[in-house]
């Protein structure tokens, strides 16, 4: 019996051992494991984890700063702010020189030309060239026909032509001002001669380039320049007319043959029987043919709204033809 007790109360302390440096242990990894982890020193797995984390923190904190601050897009160090002055400097060089400048400076820093052209293209610019779809040197081309128009004439053309585009002479203008460029309208302009029909033949035809061409500008000064006046017949004939400026359809067409004749030019009298749609009248009306390139072309310069070959006061369809002439009998 004794020894039965003993052998319990020999179990028991063995027991309460055990039990008492279990929890101890258990207590003791709990607060190292505690303890590691405050000390980021975990096992390699953990720590290798923890450290990734801790990589892709910082790695979106950085992202989100360089969003967040709108940091510039650099190209070979040039900003885009930089790139685009670069293009305006390039685009004005070309309007004045018809061609690209070897380099496009910036401070002491020189960029070759086809360095620069690549730069601004990884940054999705370009250069324009053009203006309203043309290149300088249709421009330059287009000023130099304008001047040769005015000087020819005295005044602008109404449009400038680019084989069958027509571009009116106030766009035309406003693309030259892009492009830097402009008119020159007084270089090159010759002096009229109006003392007589002759003299004012000879400077109408100076400078010109074909028959139609003074044909074109002896017809434009008479219709620009000679008032029209109502009355019947001849009454000044083409010296009188060039003198008082003033004429009829007789007179007015009497100035225009004398001058087509003076600078060689073949010209006729028509006489007929027209229907002026303005005024809802017939008249009995003169003008004249002037022969060029192998054909007659109407000419009457007693309207603005009519050009060399192209009436439009009177009802070309339906006049009546009185007669055709060398010299106007009336």
């Amino acid at each position: 019996m004794f020894f039965s007790v003993l052998l319990l109360i020999g179990l028991a302390v063995v027991l309460n051992v055990n039990f008492s440096s279990a929890t101890t242990v258990n207590q003791t990894n709990i607060n190292n494991s505690t303890h590691t982890i405050n000390n980021s020193t975990v096992s390699n797995t953990v720590t290798s984890t923890a450290s990734s984390k801790t990589v892709k923190t910082n790695s979106v904190s950085n992202s989100n700063k360089n969003l967040a601050s709108g940091e510039p897009t650099i190209v070979n160090g040039l900003t885009v702010p930089q790139l685009n002055d670069g293009i305006s400097r390039v685009q004005t060089f070309y309007f004045k020189n018809s061609r690209l400048p070897n380099y496009v400076s910036y401070g002491t820093r020189k960029v070759l030309i086809a360095t620069f052209q690549k730069n601004i293209a990884t940054a999705g610019l370009s250069l324009n060239l053009s203006v309203n779809g043309l290149t300088v040197a249709q421009l330059k081309d287009g000023i130099s026909r304008v001047q040769t128009f005015y000087s020819n004439n005295g005044r602008l053309p109404n449009y400038v032509s680019y084989g069958t585009r027509k571009v009116l002479i106030a766009t035309f203008q406003n693309n030259i001002a892009t492009a830097g460029l402009k008119l020159s309208l007084s270089a090159g302009t010759k002096t009229i001669d109006t003392s007589s029909v002759s003299a004012l033949a000879k400077s109408l035809a100076y400078g010109s380039s074909s028959q139609y061409a003074t044909a074109q500008k002896i017809y434009n000064w008479v219709r620009d320049h000679i008032t029209y006046s109502f009355y019947d017949g001849t009454h000044k004939g083409a010296s009188g007319t060039l003198a008082q400026r003033l004429g009829n359809c007789c007179d007015q067409a009497n100035l225009l043959v004398a001058l087509a004749r003076a600078a060689g030019i073949t010209a006729r009298y028509k006489h007929g029987t027209c229907y002026f749609p303005v005024s809802g009248n017939w008249y009995g009306h003169v003008w004249a043919d002037l022969y060029l390139n192998g054909k007659w072309i109407c000419a009457d310069t007693t309207s603005s709204r009519n050009s060399l070959g192209v009436i439009n006061n009177w009802n070309t369809a339906t006049f009546t033809l009185i007669g055709t002439y060398t010299t106007l009998p009336f």
